[in-house]
């Protein structure tokens, strides 16, 4: 099993794969954070490319929130997974709660990190995570993502279950990913370091991207 050291190993292999975008009129890099924001950060600086954030979160199931049910976004974009619901005999309604309190954690991390309104619009989008177990936050910020119109849709991430891959890659029109797993469970093994990233990283690492 390979494994990366940490988020910038792992953006390093990302970014061999991404050299056609380096220095792409018109495109940008969007981090889904906040690991993501990591990853997009040392893309950013070997492609030669603006980064912003797309902010989603995930709906995780009731005695397993690491269970990924559905995930929400920006421009009250949602995705759910009906297989899973169905598997748990839940209906979307049964998650009210949870969907409410997240969409209060999205909107405060929409006036964290944000200065400017997001604007996609006739842009090559490279969406950008630091993995993908069920994949739906990736899902929802694609659906965020379109609704903004962009030209045209990349997803970038280092490691991806073999589900959330194929999931994805109908609905993007490319997905870039060098390491695709059949039994994920966890993120966190496929990294030797792999510490949370918090809000003032995130707000470091955004200040630093802005400024350059």
């Amino acid at each position: 099993m390979l494994r990366y050291k940490n988020r910038q190993e792992a953006s390093k292999l990302l970014a061999d794969l991404l050299l056609k975008y380096k220095s792409k009129k018109n495109a940008v890099i969007l981090a889904i954070p906040r690991g993501g924001v990591e990853i997009a950060y040392f893309l950013s600086k070997k492609l030669l490319l603006p980064m912003n954030v797309l902010i989603t979160r995930k709906i995780g199931a009731p005695h397993n929130k690491e269970f990924g049910l559905g995930a929400i976004s920006e421009n009250n974009s949602s995705y759910f997974d009906i297989k899973s619901l169905k598997l748990l005999n839940l209906k979307k309604k049964d998650l009210i709660n949870e969907i409410k309190k997240e969409r209060k954690e999205l909107k405060r991390r929409k006036a964290l990190y944000r200065k400017n309104p997001l604007n996609i619009k006739g842009k090559t989008v490279i969406l950008v995570d630091d993995g993908l177990a069920t994949g739906v936050t990736a899902l929802a910020a694609i659906k965020a993502a379109k609704s903004l119109k962009p030209k045209k849709i990349v997803f970038a991430v280092p490691v991806s279950s073999v589900g959330a891959g194929e999931n994805i890659s109908q609905k993007i029109d490319e997905f870039i990913c060098p390491m695709i797993e059949k039994n994920l469970n966890s993120i966190a093994v496929y990294y030797d370091d792999f510490d949370q990233v918090t809000d003032e990283k995130v707000i470091s690492i955004l200040n630093k991207a802005w400024k350059s």
